[in-house]
């Protein structure tokens, strides 16, 4: 027999629970309306700098808030003659933008559009055979620190499940972009490679590097983590809307990526006939994971771009470390003496904007630093740091000069037990001094030592130098030639351990071929080639060999750039391909032209090659042959219109 009465308070039970889950829905939504500055804080998160999210939570009163509010506002405000804020009213439109079409400042497209503005080009790919949803996004002349002139961002939707996301060249392939219809049996990244340029060779080459010259010239991903990161930073290195332009801006990702603090050095040596740019990073923390092991592990990866004034990317360059300790060396080195993180790389002469990225792929976090660097015939190359030794081999390494290394601090912090020391390199003896902030008029003089015809060494025990803020200046017949800020504490710290890239002393052939490089990437063809002319034969091989023939195709060298792509070791990729059709049709070579273009065909049946065909195989007297690839041209603007990727963004 069943009991009504319990039916009964069964039903009063339920009504309560159903009553108690409602009020609690509204008093969350009324929490949320009754707190529009936690509203105010999402909305604008993105062009917040840490600093500023930091001063905002500690404010306690309304009036406060509100005040703070109004500076925000008002520092970005790129002409405070107008009555109308022009950033304030372009983030605003760019907001909704974000929110009605994008999924709003919590999604990767949300916040890119907030950060960079509308794209240049936008191709949306839903819909097709081969590929998973996406979106191109192609960037042009954005004019913001330290991001290339072009840039490609895929966005995409992931075994066709889910949002878009932000495609990151290197830890994501082709085989993130390849549908599932397309992978028949087992298909390597190249194979997918292969069938998304055959249909969408922008997409394709896409997949490969952000920066569309990487994958034009076959270099996978270089510097895309740290292009990716440098957006992503922009707020904490300006204001990065201050300069308001309609269809350009930037942000900042904290929900997917976490900024520490962290110090950096930038300085320039000599060795061996060859001039050095030498970095390390030292970050305030670094977090590991712990595996099943017991081992803590975490992924590093220093990254470098060397930007000439003209926005030429002249190096770039990502150097991976896997960290592993055990719980004793994690405490001696991540609690105690905390760790430094060196490299190098040769510099040619110029006036650059250097950026570098320090950033843990364990647990997602970085920081960014940028610095102005001249490098010229004039430039007295300084190192600073706590200790001159014997470099103990003939490796190349950071921060040596000759047979002697510098040990170096980012944080350039010394105490009164400690000595500052480093090396000079100038053909004259310098003048050295250590000069008091506080008082120019208390100043030691440091004498150096020689060391070789162009290098001089110094040492300064710092017992006598009483605690405070000093700058070590080294100048040349009275003309400050270079100079160092650095502290003296009254207290004991602990010197952090150093960890450095070495290379062997074979290594020159290397360093020859990377500062031709940079010549070419700066786009001084003439150096390049004379550069790449003191190269012994054996270094003009198939790896070579794409990148020296650039530098003659920029001279208009033709018949060289055919010469080097013909050899057989050379692999016919897309852009060797490309140079070798354009440089036979410039040499009036037109059945080689023809042949070549035909390959290239085949990595994409776009419009523009078929055309090329059409006219090449017209010149050759085929004009049946001429008109089919007329037609197919025809055809493809023709399918072209009628479907293809959208490129357009209303806002």
């Amino acid at each position: 027999m069943v009991d009504v009465r319990k039916i009964g308070s069964a039903r009063i039970l339920i009504v309560v629970v159903l009553m108690v889950f409602i009020l609690d829905i509204r008093s969350g939504a009324a929490a949320k309306e009754a707190n529009p500055w936690k509203i105010w804080l999402e909305e604008v998160r993105p062009i917040m700098t840490k600093g500023e999210v930091a001063a905002f939570k500690s404010l306690q009163t309304e009036e406060d808030r509100m005040k703070f509010q109004q500076l925000f506002w008002k520092f970005r405000d790129p002409d405070p003659r107008t009555p109308e804020n022009e950033f304030r009213m372009e983030y605003t439109n760019r907001l909704s933008y974000a929110e009605k079409t994008l999924g709003g400042v919590g999604s990767d497209r949300g916040r890119v559009y907030l950060l960079l503005g509308k794209p240049t080009e936008k191709y949306d790919f839903a819909g097709y055979e081969n590929v998973v949803d996406c979106e191109l996004w192609v960037y042009q002349n954005t004019g913001l620190p330290g991001l290339p002139s072009m840039m490609d961002l895929i966005f995409y939707r992931q075994n066709n499940v889910g949002d878009l996301k932000l495609y990151y060249p290197g830890p994501n392939s082709p085989l993130d972009i390849l549908s599932t219809s397309a992978m028949r049996g087992s298909v390597s990244k190249a194979q997918a490679y292969r069938t998304i340029t055959m249909s969408f060779p922008e997409l394709g080459r896409a997949t490969l590097s952000v920066i569309p010259d990487d994958a034009n010239i076959g270099l996978d991903s270089l510097g895309s983590g740290t292009t990716i990161a440098l957006i992503f930073s922009l707020p904490e290195r300006q204001n990065h809307l201050m300069n308001y332009r309609p269809s350009e801006g930037a942000v900042d990702v904290a929900y997917s990526t976490k900024e520490i603090a962290g110090k950096t050095i930038v300085s320039l040596s000599q060795d061996r006939g060859f001039r050095f740019l030498n970095y390390a990073f030292f970050p305030e923390v670094i977090h590991t994971v712990k595996g099943r092991d017991g081992i803590d592990r975490a992924r590093i990866v220093m990254g470098l771009r060397i930007e000439d004034l003209k926005g030429n990317s002249i190096h770039q360059q990502e150097r991976p470390l896997d960290l592993k300790f055990d719980e004793k060396q994690r405490k001696m080195m991540l609690e105690e003496k905390r760790l430094v993180f060196k490299d190098f790389v040769p510099i040619v002469e110029g006036e650059f904007t250097v950026y570098l990225t320090f950033m843990n792929k364990t647990t997602d976090e970085f920081f960014v630093h940028k610095e102005r660097l001249l490098v010229s015939a004039g430039t007295v190359p300084l190192m600073t740091g706590f200790k001159v030794e014997d470099a103990g081999s003939d490796r190349f390494l950071p921060f040596r000069s000759g047979a002697l290394k510098v040990s170096v601090d980012p944080r350039f912090l010394f105490t009164r037990e400690d000595s500052v020391e480093g090396i000079v390199s100038t053909s004259r003896r310098p003048e050295i001094s250590l000069v008091s902030r506080d008082d120019p008029q208390d100043a030691a003089a440091i004498t150096p030592s020689n060391n070789g015809p162009e290098s001089w060494i110094f040492r300064k025990p710092l017992t006598d130098i009483r605690p405070g803020n000093y700058i070590l200046r080294v100048q040349l017949d009275g003309r400050e030639v270079a100079s160092q800020d650095l502290t003296i504490l009254s207290f004991k710290i602990e010197k952090p351990l150093g960890f450095e890239r070495s290379e062997p002393a074979a290594s020159s052939l290397d360093f020859d071929f990377i500062t031709a490089q940079e010549y070419l990437n700066g786009g001084d063809a003439d150096l390049a080639i004379e550069n790449f002319q003191k190269l012994p034969a054996v270094a003009w091989n198939a790896t070579t060999l794409p990148i020296i023939a650039r530098a003659y195709y920029l001279k208009k060298e033709y018949a060289k750039v055919i010469e080097l792509l013909e050899r057989e070791a050379v692999a016919k990729t897309y852009p060797v391909l490309l140079m070798l059709a354009n440089s036979c049709l410039e040499t009036k070579n037109l059945p080689q032209a023809a042949s070549y273009f035909e390959l290239v065909r085949k990595y994409g049946d776009t419009v523009d090659n078929n055309r090329v065909l059409g006219a090449i195989y017209y010149s050759l007297g085929d004009k049946e042959k001429a008109q089919t690839y007329w037609d197919r041209a025809t055809a493809l603007e023709q399918k072209s219109t009628d479907k293809a990727p959208a490129n357009k963004m209303d806002s």
